[in-house]
């Protein structure tokens, strides 16, 4: 049993690492000056996001991009898209170089299901059935309820 536990602790970190995207700064054709700004990072640019969300929806094979922007991954100006392929529920997470428009990383994995719906509360109507079942509970308990004089009493 100890043995089981210990390999899968020293494969977790390799599982870990094996989903995360690897370093761009070798592979990207323009590096990022530090700023904070993504007006500055577009500013930076020579390929614009049009062309780059264009060639992510090529090389995700998708339908729609579900979320992206322009970055600054490892010092380098980068376009990320999570693109969808309807047809297949995959979604393709695709990085893009904000010089040159070439793929440097592209990641394809199940689509979410969706968002997640918020569960509606309805505790009050329950609370209120509650209650009504109290109520009837109670008045069960006590049985019937004597008839009233029909003469008041002393005459």
């Amino acid at each position: 049993m100890k043995r089981i536990a210990l390999a899968l602790l020293a494969a977790a970190p390799a599982a870990i690492f094996a989903a995360s995207p690897p370093s761009v700064a070798d592979t990207c054709s323009l590096k990022a000056t530090p700023t904070k700004k993504k007006s500055e990072l577009l500013a930076q640019a020579t390929t614009s996001p049009s062309d780059a969300q264009a060639v992510a929806l090529d090389a995700g094979k998708g339908t729609k991009v579900a979320r992206g922007g322009i970055y600054d991954r490892d010092g380098c100006v980068v376009y990320v898209f999570h693109v969808r392929n309807e047809a297949e529920k995959t979604q393709t997470e695709v990085v893009v170089d904000g010089g040159n428009g070439k793929v440097l990383w592209q990641n394809t994995g199940a689509a979410p299901a969706g968002l997640i719906k918020k569960p509606v509360d309805n505790t009050r109507a329950v609370d209120a059935l509650a209650k009504e079942k109290m109520a009837a509970e109670k008045a069960k308990a006590a049985g019937p309820m004597p008839a009233a004089p029909t003469t008041p009493p002393g005459k």
